[in-house]
C-alpha cells in the first residue's frame, strides 16, 4: 500500500467540512472525485520498522505535497508523523515549516531558534526564518538571515534573499535587476528554488509597475503549484484579463485560493457560475473560522470585500489578518476595506507602517506611496 491505512482512511474525508451534516440520498451517491497522486510515502512493517531517517523523508514529502496541491489534508499527516520523531534539529526544522504553512509563525521562529542554536549556519532554517520574518513585515531581521547564509553553493539563493528583502523596502530597482540577473541564471536549482525566484520577481515587477515583466515571469512557473497559479491569475485579472483566469481554473477548484480568484473572474463576466462558486466559499471559510484555523484570512477578507460587498466584514477580516501578516498583498486588501469604511483610525495605522517600512507599490494612491 502506497499509505499508511490511516492516511488512506483520511484521504477519503472532504477536503473541507461543511456547516452542517449532510447524508446522501442514495447509497451510490458521489460524494467527492480526489484526483489520483502518487506518494512515496511508505508504510513501515513489523518486519522493518520505519527508520528516523525513513519517517523524516516521509514527512517532508506529505509537507511538499501540501505546498504544491494546496491540500491541507497532507498538513494533518505531516503533524502525525512529526509526533513519531525525536527532539532533534531534523525535527525541529520540519515542526517549523508545519507552522509556517498553518500561520502559527512565533512557534515556528522558536523551532528555528532552536535549530539554530544546535547548527548555527544551517541555510534551510536561516531561508525559512528570513521567509517568516518578511511575511510578518520585519525586513531588518529578515535581511539579518539572508546574510548569515554563506555557503558558496547557495549564493544564488542567497542573493535572491537579500533581493527580496531589499525589494521591500525602498531599493526595489537595485532589487529588480539584481533579480532578473538571477532568475536568468541556469545553475541547477531546484524548480521550487526557481519558482520561488520567478515569483518574487513578479511580485517587485507588479509593485514598480512593469506588468509586462510581472507577467513573463509569473508564466514561466503558472504549473508549478498553487501559489504560482495564484499568483498568475491575479496578474490576470489585475491586467483585464478574466476569461483568461477563467480558462487556467476552471478544473482547479479544491484551493481555496484559487477557487476565490474563479469566482472572481466569473463575477466580471457575468457568469452564472460566480454565484454557486461564492457560496461554496462561504462554507469553507464558515468551515474554517468554526475549527479555530485562521489561515486564509487574507482571501476570506477579499471574498467580503468584493464578492459579498460587505466591507464592514472585510475589514474586521483584514485588520485580524495584519496581526498575522504583513505582506504587500496583505496591505493592500487592508487599505482597499479601510478606505472602503472611511476609517481613518486604520489608514493612519497603514500611513504609519507605509512611512517606516518604505515599501514601494504602486498600486497604492500617494498618500501610501513611499516617500
Amino acid at each position: 500500500m502506497p499509505l499508511r491505512l490511516l492516511l488512506l482512511l483520511t484521504l477519503l474525508l472532504p477536503a473541507f467540512a461543511m456547516s452542517a451534516p449532510r447524508i446522501p440520498a442514495h447509497d451510490d451517491e458521489v460524494l467527492e472525485e480526489l484526483p489520483p497522486r502518487r506518494v512515496s510515502v511508505q508504510a513501515p512493517t513489523p518486519a522493518a520498522p520505519a527508520t528516523q531517517a525513513q519517517l523524516l523523508a516521509d514527512t517532508l514529502v506529505l509537507l511538499q505535497l501540501a505546498q504544491r496541491e494546496g491540500d491541507p489534508r497532507y498538513l494533518g499527516y505531516a503533524e502525525a508523523q512529526l509526533r513519531r520523531l525525536p527532539s532533534n534539529p531534523g525535527t525541529w526544522l520540519l515542526r517549523a515549516r508545519l507552522r509556517q504553512a498553518t500561520h502559527h509563525f512565533p512557534d515556528a521562529l522558536a523551532d528555528l531558534q532552536r535549530v539554530l542554536q544546535e547548527v548555527p549556519d544551517h541555510s534551510e532554517a536561516l531561508l525559512l526564518q528570513a521567509s517568516i520574518h518578511q511575511v510578518r513585515g520585519d525586513y531588518a531581521l529578515a535581511r539579518a538571515s539572508c546574510l548569515r547564509i554563506t555557503q558558496l553553493e547557495l549564493l544564488q539563493l542567497a542573493l535572491a534573499c537579500r533581493a527580496q528583502v531589499d525589494g521591500l523596502s525602498g531599493k526595489g530597482d537595485t532589487a529588480l535587476r539584481q533579480l532578473q540577473g538571477l532568475a536568468a541564471l541556469d545553475t541547477g536549482l531546484t524548480p521550487d528554488q526557481r519558482t520561488w525566484i520567478q515569483l518574487a520577481l513578479g511580485d517587485l515587477a507588479t509593485r514598480l509597475g512593469q506588468p509586462g515583466l510581472a507577467g513573463a515571469a509569473y508564466r514561466a512557473v503558472q504549473d508549478q503549484g498553487p501559489d504560482a497559479r495564484t499568483a498568475y491569475a491575479d496578474w490576470l485579472l489585475a491586467n483585464g484579463h478574466p476569461a483568461a483566469v477563467v480558462a487556467l481554473l476552471r478544473g482547479d477548484t479544491r484551493h481555496d485560493g484559487l477557487l476565490l480568484r474563479l469566482a472572481l473572474a466569473e463575477q466580471r463576466l457575468g457568469l452564472p457560475a460566480a454565484r454557486l462558486h461564492a457560496q461554496e466559499l462561504a462554507r469553507r471559510f464558515a468551515a474554517l473560522s468554526a475549527r479555530g484555523e485562521p489561515v486564509h484570512l487574507r482571501e476570506e477578507a477579499m471574498f467580503a470585500l468584493d464578492l459579498q460587498e460587505d466591507s464592514a466584514r472585510a475589514l474586521q477580516l483584514a485588520r485580524r489578518n495584519w496581526t498575522q501578516q504583513r505582506e504587500p498583498a496583505d496591505l493592500l486588501v487592508y487599505f482597499r476595506a479601510a478606505q472602503a469604511r472611511r476609517s481613518a483610525p486604520d489608514l493612519a495605522l497603514l500611513r504609519e507602517w507605509q512611512r517606516t517600512r518604505r515599501l514601494q507599490d504602486g498600486r497604492l494612491p500617494q498618500e501610501l506611496a513611499a516617500r
